[in-house]
């Protein structure tokens, strides 16, 4: 863990200071030829390229290239670089104009949802840790089929061996819809630990009333139980880290367009608005 915080604080000085190198760069560049914004503007769209070579590598994850943990690292402070470059770029204000305005909050709004992702992937990196192994995104849905189906099996199992319908009522008023709901959203992590603490204490008022053999049933449901909690749990988190991206990567290549018109438009006409 101290080497990761190490890594993160040599990384973030040495952005900064190339940042800052590179402003002083920008400052004579204006200085000299009284033109910052070619400089600044051209170094963005070369930095451009890079940064969205990183979801190309994510795609071929196959290949034998540098690992994608260093890729999104170097995508982070290069797009806080990419940042601090285009704020000298606009002069720290508002650009002037119509699409210059589209195109300046269409980039901020990156690096807004950028730095939510990066935030969202070391808070609830951790807290996916909570729920077991973690599964594939997409086959989570069955997996949760698959619990229902052996929690009926458990059901009727009991309801065979001990005559007794005690079960079979809890699980149809209580457990049923525990089982049977598509996997919970983002929404979940805010009140799962109270609801599951609600549901054992439902469930150990009613195990009073029954006999060993039931109360073996019962055990085998909240294992199961569980192991849908822990479903929720992951789809919920796993929900939110790919979410994000739904508005980010969008959003990027909006933004690579508007760039492409932003600089056939200076160039063919004079026009930076």
């Amino acid at each position: 863990m101290k080497f990761f915080a190490a890594r993160r604080v040599i990384a973030l000085s040495f952005c900064i200071a190339v940042s800052i190198a590179t402003l002083y760069l920008l400052e004579l560049s204006e200085l000299a030829f009284h033109d910052k914004q070619w400089l600044s503007g051209w170094l963005m769209v070369v930095m451009v390229c890079p940064l969205m070579a990183y979801n190309l590598r994510k795609k071929l994850s196959f290949l034998p290239l540098v690992s994608s943990a260093v890729w999104f690292q170097w995508h982070v402070y290069a797009g806080l670089f990419v940042l601090i470059i285009f704020v000298s770029h606009i002069s720290g204000k508002m650009a002037e104009g119509f699409f210059a305005s589209i195109l300046t909050v269409a980039f901020l709004t990156i690096c807004l949802t950028g730095f939510i992702g990066v935030w969202l992937s070391r808070v609830l990196s951790k807290r996916l840790s909570r729920y077991g192994e973690q599964l594939i995104f997409e086959r989570i849905p069955g997996f949760a089929q698959q619990l229902k189906s052996r929690a009926e099996t458990v059901i009727l199992e009991s309801v065979d061996s001990t005559l007794s319908p005690t079960l079979a009522e809890i699980y149809s008023s209580i457990l049923f819809k525990h089982f049977s709901l598509p996997p919970a959203s983002f929404f979940y992590l805010f009140r799962s630990e109270r609801y599951m603490f609600d549901l054992k204490n439902e469930l150990d008022a009613q195990k009073r009333f029954m006999n060993e053999t039931e109360r073996k049933y019962a055990d085998q449901i909240w294992d199961l139980v569980i192991q849908r909690h822990q479903l929720n749990g992951q789809y919920a988190i796993q929900s939110l880290l790919k979410g994000w991206l739904f508005i980010h990567i969008p959003l990027a290549y909006s933004v690579v367009l508007m760039i492409i018109v932003h600089v056939t438009l200076v160039y063919a006409f004079g026009v930076t608005s």
